[in-house]
């Protein structure tokens, strides 16, 4: 990983590509090459520093947006250097339609994202749309990358006061657990990402609503299965399991059972 007193006098920031509650990131080029880049620039801080130690820890771990270095791009914001990756994977799914047609395939590659990131002992905490990138380039090219690490957190080493109870993601994709302000889990991150299938077949029905509270009440009456129901095939045996596990108290401690959601799937366990 380099620093600032490398990395920042070689990269040119250049126009922006997206922007959030936590960050913005641009397009940019590493200078001496040429190569294209992705620099998120956010307020820096103990969450920037946090942010910087996963993205590096998870280099060359999994699909994972690859980490390149952090510098400073001024006095008090931190510049995440990262490689460029393509549509977020609600667009990709809009425009391309070869790539939509292959459900499945979106299923399984997002599934293998979260089951790596969950063996690397870390919760994500904001899985979304849009937090799921498509490679661009070689290998990598239609392959979805896991991306924005700004709310992710260790399962161990954590402190209290990053882990305590309450809300924390995304209302339209946070578990109905999160809502009612239990701490977070791996399971959360499970039902977040059933809601981004949910969402990319037939999307949810508090898709239009926007606020937290009016989210809540619909989701509160939404069951699991039944939306799993609405978008049939594979999607609706997880739902139904999902559902049923929400129940067992004990599902909140456990790792995630992923040999059974690859199953219910129909695909074989990633290695």
């Amino acid at each position: 990983m380099q620093n600032s007193s490398s990395l920042g006098r070689t990269i040119r920031i250049e126009r922006r590509l997206s922007s959030g509650g936590f960050g913005r990131v641009f397009q940019a080029t590493h200078i001496p090459t040429g190569r294209p880049l992705a620099v998120k620039l956010l307020v820096s801080g103990p969450g920037a520093a946090r942010e910087a130690s996963i993205l590096s820890y998870l280099r060359d771990k999994g699909p994972f947006v690859m980490f390149i270095g952090v510098f400073e791009a001024e006095p008090g914001v931190s510049a995440l250097a990262l490689e460029l990756l393509g549509a977020p994977l609600h667009e990709a799914v809009k425009t391309n339609s070869h790539f939509w047609f292959q459900k499945r395939k979106v299923y399984t590659q997002t599934l293998q994202c979260l089951e790596r990131l969950h063996e690397l002992g870390i919760m994500h905490r904001d899985i979304k749309p849009g937090n799921f990138c498509v490679g661009l380039m070689g290998s990598q090219k239609r392959k979805v990358k896991l991306v924005d690490f700004g709310l992710a957190v260790q399962v161990e080493g954590e402190t209290d006061e990053v882990r305590k109870p309450g809300f924390v993601g995304t209302a339209h994709f946070a578990s109905p657990f999160v809502h009612n302000g239990f701490e977070y889990c791996f399971l959360d991150d499970m039902i977040s990402l059933f809601y981004v299938w949910v969402d990319l077949s037939i999307g949810l029905p508090w898709r239009e609503l926007t606020t937290l509270e009016s989210v809540f009440e619909v989701k509160a009456k939404t069951k699991l299965a039944s939306l799993g129901q609405a978008v049939g095939g594979p999607i609706e045996k997880v739902g139904i399991w999902l559902g049923a596990l929400c129940f067992h108290p004990e599902a909140r401690i456990q790792p995630l059972d992923f040999t059974t959601l690859y199953s219910l799937l129909g695909e074989e366990k990633s290695c």
